[in-house]
């Protein structure tokens, strides 16, 4: 039996400097603040959902149920297929903030797996022991924020349990989001994180 990844599984690092006193740190975790200034409910991280792989040119999710679905060319919420030939499935792909214990910024994105793999995984997608089909290589395809050549990027997946979405690990320590997932994120790369990804926070909570 394999033992899912879990999130206590990325480790993070401890920044020479205790990332609670960073005045942007605070603000981000200030629900007020955030509510204030951006209109967010929810103070602190949250997920960037990645709606397709980047190779997609078709249409936005269709519906699993309905009648029409061209088994050689679709997008689903957790399921895509290019021509019969690129086989992609939604993962999560987690960064630890170092210095700030169990906190993660995560990617809800897309990995390209091998037509194998995929069947595999979309045949025991209902079960509640997902992990047990075990972990599978596959190559990240999405671009992410601030980091560069994602595409293609070596990972693992790590299937998950109950119903909850495969854990992404990059498999290359010495690339710029291996680094990050080892490693963890500064205050900095978070916030130019999140500006790359079209949500700038940074002049609002440096003031």
């Amino acid at each position: 039996m394999t033992s899912p990844m879990t999130s206590a599984m990325i480790p993070a690092t401890t920044l020479a400097s205790d990332i609670t006193s960073d005045p942007r740190w605070r603000r981000l975790n200030d629900a007020l603040f955030m509510h204030e200034t951006f209109g967010l409910t929810q103070p602190g991280l949250f997920t960037f959902d990645l709606a397709k792989p980047l190779a997609w040119q078709g249409g936005p999710p269709q519906d699993p149920n309905a009648p029409d679905i061209d088994p050689r060319n679709y997008l689903l919420q957790d399921f895509c297929v290019i021509d019969n030939r690129q086989f992609f499935i939604r993962t999560v792909l987690e960064l630890p903030v170092a210095g700030a214990g169990d906190s993660r910024l995560a990617f809800s994105l897309w990995a390209s797996v091998s037509a194998l793999h995929f069947d595999r995984y979309g045949d025991t997608f209902s079960f509640a022991n997902q992990s047990e089909m075990g972990t599978f290589p596959a190559k990240v395809a999405n671009r992410l924020g601030s980091f560069a050549n994602t595409i293609d990027v070596a990972c693992t997946v790590f299937p998950q349990n109950d119903g909850k979405r495969p854990l992404l690990a990059i498999d290359d320590g010495t690339h710029e989001l291996g680094q990050a997932q080892r490693g963890g994120l500064s205050v900095d790369q978070l916030l130019d994180l999140y500006a790359a990804c079209g949500f700038d926070m940074r002049p609002a909570l440096s003031t």
